[in-house]
């Protein structure tokens, strides 16, 4: 039983959806109040986990992920995320209170209705939290960079212009060389 609820917490700090088969889905999405707004940078956008329990049919991602860290295959994998569901069945109906670490608990409201609530803690990826590839650099590193262009394309020019000035006296040189050589020659 440890080993799925962990391979819950992994794979909602990697998906937006983690499906139990048979037995519902946890479902990452953004809360509606923090939406993006237009001409503003924005702030990292809030999320919530909510728990579905009309999503049952099998998507693969927990029994592959499991299967993938047991070295067994899906069909024993599955069998052992049926055995995990039964378990979870039997605690709701016995009226156990069922806990996910660093997600939440699951427990039957007084009329049989799954109520899930979210922990406090969630285990969450970067970019769910709205911080991935977030940099905003100093202004005096931008003024330095600016200038670093501006160097480079200045000392550029010269040199270019040097060797080929350099190119087309040697071009000259052979010529001038080459037709004394050929005047010698003749005479």
């Amino acid at each position: 039983m440890n080993s799925v609820n962990f391979h819950l917490a992994y794979l909602l700090s990697k998906h937006d959806r983690v499906i139990i088969p048979d037995f519902g889905a946890f479902v990452i999405s953004p809360k509606k109040d923090s939406m993006p707004r237009r001409n503003f940078i924005p702030q990292p956008v809030n999320y919530s986990l909510t728990f579905d329990p009309q999503i049952i049919c099998d998507d693969g991602l927990l029994v592959g992920s499991i299967a993938k860290e047991k070295g067994i295959g899906n069909g024993e994998a599955l069998r052992l995320v049926h055995e995990y569901v039964d378990g979870l069945v039997e605690m709701l109906r016995g009226g156990q209170a069922v806990n996910f670490p660093c997600i939440g608990t699951i427990h039957l409201s007084s009329d049989r209705k799954i109520v899930f609530t979210p922990a406090k803690n969630l285990s969450c990826n970067a970019a769910s939290c709205g911080l991935v590839h977030l940099s905003f650099p100093c202004l005096n590193e931008v003024e330095e960079r600016i200038l670093a262009k501006k160097r480079k394309k200045i000392y550029r020019r010269p040199v270019f212009y040097i060797v080929l000035s350099a190119v087309v006296l040697l071009l000259i040189l052979l010529a001038v060389i080459g037709k004394h050589l050929w005047i010698s020659a003749i005479q």
